[in-house]
């Protein structure tokens, strides 16, 4: 008797997922002021105007710093909010440097003269945030700080950075504020949710394939938002696969016509190649 197959459990989401983060930033906006209060310790952060998914920076050369989020208080201080999957602690020292010196030239309006006053302390303040999946320094804080600053011979700080990163332990699962965020960040299941602010919002987005999976009912305006966006992600990605695709075998194509090329250019000289040439008669 032939085994029935059971059904595939249908894949969820977490927020720690970019494209999931992506969309709940741009379907509901006011979670980043909730995970900003809570990551930033600043109960009273009010974000003005709406936070931008993917906020794509050009530097002077022309490549891009593209963002997971950012975002700005109501008193100017520059916001980017990094999902970091990866355990390199260079690797996320080295993005929030570059990060933090090509945003600043965004936010530096024209006519600045660093030697006012004045004019420095217009100079708004920046936050990165780096959201990691694990612990990358490995000591079991909630956080860890790097603020860079210039010091002298004898290692006396001398002027602090307006560049403050925060680097979030994402294993971190002490019954804090901290400790709930990075579970629900995690978490798969709405229901296991802890933040109640976080519940709503991540309920309406967490078990979207699951509902048209099993298709149980209609899905509302929002899911089918979500579903475009997955599936244009989907597309994209398709997409960017096809382009390297055809840019390797355009450059196959390139090697094989020289190659031909060299091989007419041998025959006009000498001949046939030896290998198309009638093997020599044995000798006597």
């Amino acid at each position: 008797m032939e085994k029935k197959q059971e059904p595939a459990e249908p894949k969820k989401h977490s927020m720690f997922q970019d494209i999931p983060f992506r969309y709940a930033v741009k379907q509901f906006p006011e979670i980043i002021e909730i995970i900003l209060r809570v990551v930033l310790e600043k109960p009273g952060l009010k974000v003005k105007g709406a936070p931008i998914p993917q906020a794509d920076f050009k530097s002077l050369s022309g490549r891009s710093v593209i963002a997971d989020v950012w975002a700005e208080e109501e008193d100017g201080t520059q916001l980017l909010i990094e999902l970091h999957n990866s355990w390199d602690l260079d690797e996320v020292a080295l993005r929030s440097e570059y990060e933090g010196a090509i945003l600043l030239t965004h936010v530096v309006k024209p006519g600045k003269k660093f030697e006012n006053e004045e004019d420095r302390d217009s100079i708004p303040g920046q936050y990165i945030v780096f959201l990691c999946r694990g612990d990358i320094l490995g000591l079991g804080r909630p956080y860890y700080d790097i603020e860079p600053c210039f010091v002298s011979v004898e290692g006396r700080p001398l002027a602090p950075s307006k560049t403050h990163i925060r680097i979030l332990n994402g294993a971190y699962r002490e019954k804090d504020s901290i400790g709930m965020l990075m579970s629900d960040l995690c978490e798969t299941d709405p229901q296991k949710l802890q933040l109640p602010k976080l519940r709503d919002i991540f309920s309406k987005i967490l078990n979207w394939d699951e509902k048209i999976s099993r298709k149980e009912q209609p899905m509302s305006q929002e899911e089918k938002d979500y579903y475009a966006f997955v599936s244009n992600e989907k597309i994209r990605m398709l997409e960017k696969e096809i382009d390297a695709q055809a840019i390797a075998l355009s450059a196959k194509d390139a090697a094989l016509s020289d190659k031909d090329a060299t091989i007419a250019r041998y025959q006009a000289l000498y001949g046939p190649l030896p290998s198309q040439q009638p093997p020599a008669a044995p000798q006597a």
